[in-house]
């Protein structure tokens, strides 16, 4: 699924604010979808003050972020109202979870990331 067709899927859903959770859950999974079809940045970035040690910084994918239950318990785990998110290992091993905006490129540029972020090296 991209992501022309996750807003063609939900256009008609209520706000994810008033889904059910089995709906966020679908709509949480197909989000996942779309944005890895999208693909990651080559370097991890962030607004404001986050993380400003790992700016331009490259990445792995370890997983996506679990939602917290009774499963998924620990420090790399999410509530589902804010997922997705993934879990990403820095060269010096720190793993932390990131959203959409630190390491999908169009929501990273949607959200005024500078272009040198953006290219590949």
């Amino acid at each position: 699924m991209d992501k022309e067709e996750l807003r063609e899927k939900y256009k008609d859903m209520p706000n994810r604010e008033d889904m059910t959770i089995e709906q966020e859950r679908e709509f949480v999974s197909d989000c996942f979808d779309a944005y890895e079809q999208e693909g990651f940045a080559p370097v991890f970035w962030s607004q404001g003050d986050d993380y400003p040690q790992y700016h331009g910084m490259p990445f792995a994918v370890v997983e996506r972020t679990p939602e917290y239950d009774s499963q998924h318990t620990g420090q790399h785990t999410a509530d589902l109202e804010r997922l997705p998110m993934w879990n990403i290992r820095f060269e010096d091993g720190t793993v932390l979870s990131a959203y959409p905006d630190e390491i999908i490129p169009s929501e990273m540029r949607d959200n005024g990331c500078p272009e040198e972020y953006l290219e590949s090296n």
